[in-house]
């Protein structure tokens, strides 16, 4: 099962390109909403793309290269050379929610749970409708055998982002194992 959702996170990473973002955009709100209240697929698709575009537009030309920079080592599996990018994405810009975000996922590809989890939290904290964040935060979770609040995280992802396929389908299959297990 772990390497079945390794392989879907890696996935959903890879779909999600190259980045580069602004968690203070004004367009945010309304695109959140718009993302929310999708009458159908096609039209969710429209608003996530365009909030992807706002998250990953870096707020300088340096941490935008160095994002960049980091993406790429992470999809051709160089996980040093990702981690070192992401933590002088953070160090230049600590309030930059996609950097937190990055190195988080970098961390859990290590399979360094505990800290990938202080990352996401941050970017949460700094970006608190980020449902990739919850998605790979109710992930951690799960990977460390906390399934109900995995369960419970995955609920706030799909709640901000109905149309997370694979979380609803992750949110069946917990429900259906934790069915016949004592709260």
């Amino acid at each position: 099962m772990l390497k079945k959702l390794y392989i879907g996170l890696l996935t959903s990473f890879l779909s999600m390109g190259a980045a580069q973002a602004d968690q203070y955009d004004k367009r945010l709100p309304e695109l959140f909403n718009k993302l929310k209240t999708a009458q159908n697929p096609t039209d969710a698709k429209a608003a996530e793309k365009l909030i992807w575009e706002i998250w990953y537009h870096a707020p300088n030309a340096t941490a935008g290269n160095l994002l960049s920079n980091g993406m790429h080592a992470m999809v051709t599996h160089d996980y040093a050379g990702a981690l070192d990018n992401f933590n002088q994405v953070i160090a230049l810009i600590p309030d930059f929610a996609e950097a937190w975000h990055k190195r988080a996922t970098i961390l859990m590809m290590m399979q360094e749970y505990d800290q990938a989890k202080t990352d996401l939290e941050k970017a949460l904290e700094l970006e608190p409708h980020h449902f990739s964040a919850l998605t790979r935060l109710a992930y951690v979770y799960l990977f460390q055998g906390q399934e109900r609040q995995a369960l419970s995280i995955f609920r706030q992802a799909l709640e901000i982002n109905p149309y997370l396929t694979s979380v609803r389908q992750t949110i069946d299959d917990l429900q259906l194992k934790l069915e016949d297990r004592p709260l």
